[in-house]
């Protein structure tokens, strides 16, 4: 069986598992590389593409956008796309229940999340009996959710509901909306969205 990839590094992989640097293979593979939302952890796919890494080395790469790791391991699975820049979670998950995945490479060893709430919230005790949004059930945020909780004396599907919004944009906008209490984000879209909400930010980390 032929072994299909995920990484989170995809520049350590195209230019590091071809041998030399001025090769120009005569022969183009063509395949789909999915991304999640657009942050700061995503940006070496991109810039390889823009820089035309992929195509120096012999790779017509067409980046699609999956807004959660969960989903782009069901494509990677069905065959939809053949590589993966996403979280490892969903890969160990299917892993585990006998799938083929391999991750190649990784950017980072921790968390790129925060807790983030409306500015009604003035504490973590008020969370009690709220509503935190996610991307997936057993996404990385899903776990980055629970760690937050559980780190802030709170017990996940107990005290704070996880409500899956399907993707990052979802969940900014379920915040905005009202239809969650507060949400986990990225560094980058979450400055940026919570200097024109006006919402407080909880890093993940934070006890």
């Amino acid at each position: 069986m032929s072994r299909i990839a995920a990484l989170s590094a995809p520049l350590c992989l195209f230019s590091s598992a071809i041998p030399g640097g001025s090769f120009v293979s005569a022969q183009t593979t063509k395949m789909k590389v999915s991304t999640g939302a657009v942050t700061a952890e995503m940006a070496p796919l991109w810039i390889a593409q823009e820089a035309s890494y992929f195509q120096k080395y012999g790779l017509a790469v067409e980046i699609v956008t999956i807004s959660s790791g969960l989903t782009a391991t069901q494509a990677m699975l069905s065959g939809d796309v053949q590589v993966s820049s996403q979280t490892g979670i969903p890969l160990a998950n299917a892993d585990v229940a006998g799938a083929d995945l391999v991750m190649v490479g990784s950017a980072m060893n921790s968390f790129p999340f925060f807790l983030m709430v409306r500015p009604e919230i003035k504490s973590a005790s008020a969370l009690k009996g709220k509503k935190i949004g996610i991307t997936r059930l057993g996404s990385a945020a899903d776990m980055a959710a629970r760690v937050a909780l559980e780190r802030l004396k709170l017990l996940p599907d107990k005290d704070v509901a996880l409500i899956q919004a399907g993707g990052l944009a979802e969940t900014y906008s379920a915040m905005e909306g009202g239809a969650v209490d507060g949400g986990i984000l990225t560094p980058l879209p979450a400055s940026l969205l919570g200097s024109s909400l006006s919402d407080r930010k909880r890093n993940a980390d934070d006890s």
